[in-house]
């Protein structure tokens, strides 16, 4: 349930879009909710573990064959959505995973905190940078304390 909710997460991040707020990035766009609204697809996504022994330092996790268990292709063309009214799906587009990872539920924003809640369970993920239609989000201590996933989502 974990792996489906980070996927959401890291989807529900791109939702931003442009227009003036006081929550604001290096990005130059306003990080609220409504600039989060739409659909948006996974392009990149990098992992490192600093705190590690030995460290992990930045590697490549979307496109580095060794990794393909975490992005297997039939996830690369899936799409989140940010409805308007906190909704949100995780549609299993194009090449469908098997079982299908197709989920929604809802999601809120507090300051720059994407808070995605389905099934009952809740995660969270920091939207770090946003230039209206690009946002990175970043992912912490999803599998050890310190470590950092942080996924690139490109609005469609």
């Amino acid at each position: 349930m974990k792996k489906y909710l980070l996927s959401a997460v890291l989807s529900i991040v791109v939702l931003v879009s442009c227009k003036k707020s006081s929550n604001t990035n290096s990005g130059n766009c306003a990080i609220t909710e409504t600039n989060l609204q739409g659909s948006y697809k996974v392009t990149d996504a990098t992992y490192q573990s600093p705190n590690s022994s030995p460290a992990i330092p930045e590697v490549d996790v979307y496109s580095n064959p060794l990794f393909s268990s975490y992005f297997p292709a039939c996830k690369k063309d899936d799409i989140t959505s940010l409805n308007a009214g906190n909704s949100y799906v995780y549609s299993d587009a194009g090449v469908t995973c098997t079982p299908n990872d197709s989920t929604s539920g809802t999601w809120k924003l507090n300051a720059d905190t994407l808070i995605i809640t389905s099934g009952g369970t809740s995660d969270s993920a920091i939207v770090s940078s946003f230039n209206c239609s690009t946002a990175i989000v970043v992912h912490g201590n999803v599998f050890s304390q310190g470590d950092q996933l942080k996924i690139t989502f490109t609005k469609q």
